[in-house]
């Protein structure tokens, strides 16, 4: 699902316009990176928590030329699944990207998730 797709769907539910909506999650999205900018923790109950990581530096390889390389430290934005909706995260990765496993966010399988509805508690 595009970020168009995500306002359709929403402004489609909710009776607002697409605009009020998509300046909505703009603002949704401005408030939780400012947050985890600061190092903080954006948790949403029955969804997850933004949080941010550290990657360590390492070495890899440039595959053009097989030669090693230095990867530098950076920091990331950690978003692990909540466990009682963990088939719903599983169901939106699949969809959004995330790369979240089965065994991550709860008991289905990819499978099940493609081949069946997911029921949420």
């Amino acid at each position: 699902m595009t970020k168009q797709e995500l306002i359709d769907a929403i402004a489609a539910k909710t009776g607002e316009s697409k605009a009020a909506t998509g300046e909505a999650i703009d603002a949704f999205m401005a408030a939780i990176t400012a947050e985890v900018t600061k190092g903080g923790t954006v948790q949403l109950v029955g969804f997850g928590s933004f949080s941010t990581g550290a990657r360590a530096a390492r070495v890899g390889r440039n595959p053009a030329t097989n030669e090693e390389i230095q990867i530098a430290a950076a920091k990331t934005v950690k978003l692990p699944c909540a466990a009682p909706r963990g088939s719903l995260m599983l169901t939106m990765s699949l969809y959004s990207g995330l790369s979240r496993s089965a065994k991550e966010c709860g008991t289905l399988s990819t499978r099940s998730v493609l081949t069946r509805k997911t029921r949420l508690p």
